[in-house]
């Protein structure tokens, strides 16, 4: 499907930076596959493929390993591998999805996608600028974090980090729905 230059780059950037957010986002046990799992239901409920649904699959059937009692971890090589998957898999289909529409249709939808990994991945790069440190020095300021170090338990931040980002998956239906879906 042709492109323009600004779209390119807009998915190169949004390939790089989700596959990058759901790494960062693996900080508390289930909250990757979680996440994922929510995204390949939203994937299989726009597309109907059946790729969705073996995605989904997958990740159900290793959350119990790694939620609410890690078993086994999903790793830098596994939660990249999930922001990967999900990421290119939207990239192939986001074409078909918005056919005709402009750049800001398109970031959206993107954005809305991506969800909490990207969102919190954005908001940990634009507070660590704003403080002048590097954006790409870890430290406490995930979302997760940020719950947790309030009180909450893990259990609870996953629940409030899953519903945000189930809302904005829902939001990202709408639009899409809306969009020749």
């Amino acid at each position: 499907v042709p492109a323009s230059p600004v779209v390119k780059a807009a998915v190169v950037l949004w390939v790089a930076g989700t596959t990058s957010a759901y790494n960062l986002v693996d900080g508390i046990n289930g909250l990757s596959l979680t996440i994922f799992s929510l995204t390949a239901l939203m994937g299989l409920i726009l597309t109907g493929e059946q790729w969705w649904a073996v995605a989904l699959g997958l990740s159900l059937g290793v959350l119990p390993w790694n939620y609410p009692f890690a078993k086994t971890f999903l790793g830098d090589g596994g939660s990249t591998l999930l922001g990967f998957l999900c990421v290119s898999q939207f990239t192939r289909e986001l074409p078909f999805l918005l056919e005709g529409e402009g750049i800001m249709v398109w970031l959206a939808a993107m954005l809305l996608i991506g969800g909490v990994p990207v969102i919190d991945t954005l908001f940990s790069f634009a507070r660590r600028v704003i403080k002048g440190s590097s954006p790409f020095r870890p430290d406490r300021g995930h979302f997760h974090h940020l719950l947790s170090d309030r009180g909450l338990s893990l259990s609870g931040v996953l629940a409030i980090l899953v519903s945000i980002h189930a809302l904005s998956l829902w939001m990202a239906i709408l639009l899409l729905g809306r969009h020749g879906t």
